[in-house]
């Protein structure tokens, strides 16, 4: 028997636990050390199992039997053919046809398929239950504040959109996160990340590296040779920012005229690429009426939909963008509805959280410092993008020195349910999430015994609810 890892799967040792992501939809499983060791000595070229046997034997030196390795790498390799996270065959030829890759032709063909007794899905890691402590896994670089729109709601100021990461900063950063273990996953973005100058050679090197790529983007600078970069090696995905498909209502959000009819000839591109695409949304009282014909956009084309009813102040802390938000708590029972809609899966979901035992005081409220950080475009270091506090800076600092030791990330890590006391015994605290950055930009304080969430925010989550609770059947 021949096998290859398929290109989609990107995995990493956390904790003597292997976690294994599957870039084509999210699904993220867990498994044992010796799995992880298992899946290592694979390749994304067809090996034997014999060449396999003889790539273990280097890991595990003592008493080691090549015909149990053998007959214990088979039976493992079967199981995640099964799941399609590796291809296997007969022969080297048989098993590079057998090949899958992304298409959108099968996309969530087979989802059931994750579900297995091998693999557990993995749990949320901030709710402590797979994971102890707050290993780095993921690390987003604001590569450049320059952007060629300006979006009514975004969180960096426009005065502030002047500057640009140096390339051997970036370089550097990728060095130090190949460095780190536990580390699978780089993000790219801005500003509009296309727009730096070194953007293709900072994709390629992130490309040849064994880490997950995924670029935050407008996607209005896409051209062939970015999508060429793209197609090759691992899997990256592309998370595009668009508001509506009413071209006047997207150049009013955008300020870029002419931005929607670009987006869409990228967005077809990157289809017939077979390039993964999530479309994330904001709910803005300017799109409030358009986003039902976006999410149908998205179905047909099988491209993953995100929204956000929230809008983060920005951050020097200034609130003229909430002007923006929708004002009319009443407006989101019908997005809800909507979503219920045309979302799949979304109002299961939602219940799901419902009827769950109400989150306990001492339950964490947001991921900030758990998992992943953000490195802004000047080298700070900060919990999540929107929140510009100076956790440290990889100036004369390393990023796990920062990751492990700065006072602002532990602080930020301690920050619970029972902070927030309008939250802490509220009914709908199963389905509201509650952000600290948004309550920091709002406020420009930062009191980890005493966080006030803003009257909007509850009720809006209020009527989010109760539409829930009315689509219960």
């Amino acid at each position: 028997m021949f096998c290859k890892i398929n290109n989609f799967v990107f995995f990493t040792l956390v904790e003597k636990k292997l976690v294994l992501i599957d870039f084509r939809n999210g699904n993220t499983v867990y498994g044992d050390e010796n799995a992880y060791y298992f899946l290592s000595i694979l390749t994304e070229s067809p090996l034997s199992i014999d060449e396999l046997a003889v790539k273990l034997s280097r890991l595990y030196t003592k008493n080691f039997d090549f015909e149990n390795a053998k007959h214990d790498l088979t039976t493992f390799y079967n199981s995640l053919a099964n799941q399609e996270y590796v291809s296997i065959g007969n022969t080297h030829d048989e098993c590079q046809k057998n090949s899958i890759y992304f298409s959108y032709d099968k996309k969530n063909l087979n989802l059931e398929n994750y579900r297995k007794k091998e693999y557990e899905r993995l749990e949320e890691i901030n709710d402590g239950k797979i994971f102890q402590g707050h290993p780095l896994q993921s690390i987003l670089i604001e590569i450049t504040q320059k952007c060629n729109e300006r979006c009514v709601q975004c969180y960096i100021p426009h005065s502030q959109k002047n500057i640009e990461m140096k390339d051997s900063d970036f370089y550097r950063i990728i060095d130090e996160a190949c460095s780190i273990p536990t580390v699978s996953s780089i993000r790219l973005s801005g500003g509009e990340c296309m727009s730096h100058p070194s953007f293709k050679s900072f994709i390629k090197y992130v490309k040849s590296k064994k880490l997950a790529l995924t670029i935050l983007t407008n996607l209005t600078l896409l051209d062939d040779e970015i999508i060429a970069i793209l197609a090759e090696g691992k899997l990256s995905n592309i998370q595009v920012s668009l508001f509506s498909l009413d071209e006047n209502v997207q150049d009013l959000i955008t300020g870029l005229k002419g931005s929607l009819t670009k987006v869409k000839e990228n967005l077809n591109k990157l289809h017939e690429a077979n390039i993964p695409v999530s479309i994330t949304c904001q709910y803005l009282e300017y799109n409030k009426d358009s986003i039902g014909n976006l999410m149908d956009f998205c179905n047909e084309n099988k491209f993953d939909f995100h929204f956000d009813f929230n809008i983060i102040p920005r951050q020097d802390l200034s609130t003229d963008n909430l002007k923006y938000a929708i004002q009319d708590s009443n407006l989101y029972s019908s997005l809800c509805e909507t979503c219920i809609l045309k979302k799949q899966g979304y109002l299961e979901k939602s219940l799901e959280k419902i009827k769950k035992p109400l989150r306990k005081p001492d339950s964490k409220v947001c991921s900030a410092g758990y998992g992943t950080c953000v490195i802004h475009t000047d080298l700070t270091v900060g919990p999540c993008p929107g929140w510009l506090i100076d956790c440290g800076n990889l100036t004369n600092q390393k990023i796990l020195d920062v990751w492990n030791n700065s006072e602002k990330l532990n602080a930020i890590r301690n920050i619970y349910l029972k902070n927030f006391p309008k939250c802490a015994n509220c009914s709908v605290r199963n389905i509201c999430y509650i952000c600290p950055s948004q309550i920091y930009n709002e406020s420009g304080d930062f009191k980890l015994d005493f966080f006030d969430m803003p009257n909007r925010i509850c009720e809006m989550y209020k009527s989010i609810y109760k539409t829930l609770l009315e689509h219960d059947k």
